[in-house]
């Protein structure tokens, strides 16, 4: 009788084979990524961590257990760039979270936080005239409050799943260098990653080195987007019908649930402050936000120091200046009552 033809040379049956392949395997992709974190180490490329859901997620989270001494931030890429989190905690009452989203709409986020009896503290709130004439569902922020609204209903019945989730992810995320932008082998083949100027750490404070890129173009670009080349007064009818009411209705359910609330209008230079001026009129917005909210306010133009600060594209400041801003606003906004009260107990305890 034939014997039987085999199709593998080895007597080891498969099933045994499985253990070898995954361990070679495992060692393989353990000894690329080691190489490759060796090679990012060295090199030194300018990495940044993904701005997430996730990220801001974790943040979001925090809330829950706020307090008086509490600190957040909601607002857009001049919050996340102008603010240094050192200084304000120096300054402030705690060390801030920040819930900035960049080019993303801020009412989505002050709203979710106006939902959550939980939420104290101090809120500071960058107020700008051109975030509230982008059309709804612009940005990440709606669908990141709605996602995270989404997931506190359905943590009733897992409650640690999605803490877990984020967990795993927040850990590797920081554990690897290649999991950031700048950090992954493509990136050094994408001219967009090479020629980045701005990078964001694990608190989403983002910063920009101008040294890194031509400011100047980046200047004219801002131009365009933000005013025109020829501005003319932007007359939008849902500011005063939809957008100042609902933001009034947020602060004031922030303040009824124990937070307090401060508008900051953050510095402009140059011919985008010039176009700000007509295209977004003080007395149509800023006025009338301050006339009629409750919140504690505060515009740049109080301050002599901060309408001399270096604004490199007009809006956002280098990295490097962005502790001076801070301080400016920090000693300009703690000083109001009643946040200067609220400030000294946190401070002494």
């Amino acid at each position: 009788m034939n014997e039987p033809l085999s199709t593998s040379n080895s007597s080891e049956p498969a099933s045994q084979r499985w253990p070898l392949i995954i361990t070679l395997s495992a060692i393989i992709t353990s000894l690329c990524v080691f190489l490759w974190e060796g090679y990012l180490l060295k090199e030194e490329p300018l990495l940044s961590v993904p701005d997430s859901y996730e990220l801001w997620a974790k943040n979001r989270a925090k809330l829950a257990s706020s307090n008086q001494c509490s600190m957040t931030i909601v607002g857009a890429s001049r919050s996340q760039m102008a603010l240094d989190l050192s200084i304000l905690e120096k300054l402030g009452p705690s060390r801030p979270i920040q819930l900035s989203i960049m080019g993303s709409r801020i009412l989505p986020v002050l709203e979710n936080l106006a939902m959550d009896s939980n939420v104290k503290g101090t809120i500071l709130v960058s107020f700008e005239e051109n975030n509230f004439a982008r059309i709804d569902g612009i940005g990440r922020a709606e669908p990141w409050t709605q996602k995270y609204q989404l997931e506190i209903t359905e943590a009733h019945e897992d409650p640690a799943y999605f803490v877990i989730e984020r967990a795993l992810k927040s850990i590797i995320d920081e554990l690897f260098m290649f999991r950031k932008d700048g950090g992954k082998p493509m990136d050094l083949l994408s001219q967009t990653m090479l020629n980045r100027y701005t990078y964001m750490d694990y608190e989403r404070r983002i910063f920009a080195d101008f040294n890194r890129t031509n400011a100047e173009d980046i200047y004219q670009k801002r131009i365009e987007h933000y005013i025109g080349q020829d501005p003319k007064h932007y007359h939008d009818p849902r500011w005063e019908s939809d957008q100042l009411p609902r933001l009034n209705k947020a602060i004031e359910q922030l303040q009824v649930n124990g937070a307090k609330v401060v508008l900051i209008r953050f510095p402009s230079t140059k011919a985008i402050w010039q176009g700000e001026q007509i295209k977004y009129p003080r007395e149509v917005y800023w006025d009338r936000l301050e006339a009629t909210t409750k919140a504690i306010t505060f515009h740049f133009t109080e301050s002599p120091e901060l309408m001399k600060v270096s604004l490199p594209d007009g809006v956002h400041p280098d990295f490097r200046d962005a502790p001076l801003i801070s301080q400016i606003i920090s000693q300009r906004v703690f000083s109001k009552t009643p946040l200067k009260e609220t400030i000294e107990q946190c401070q002494q305890n």
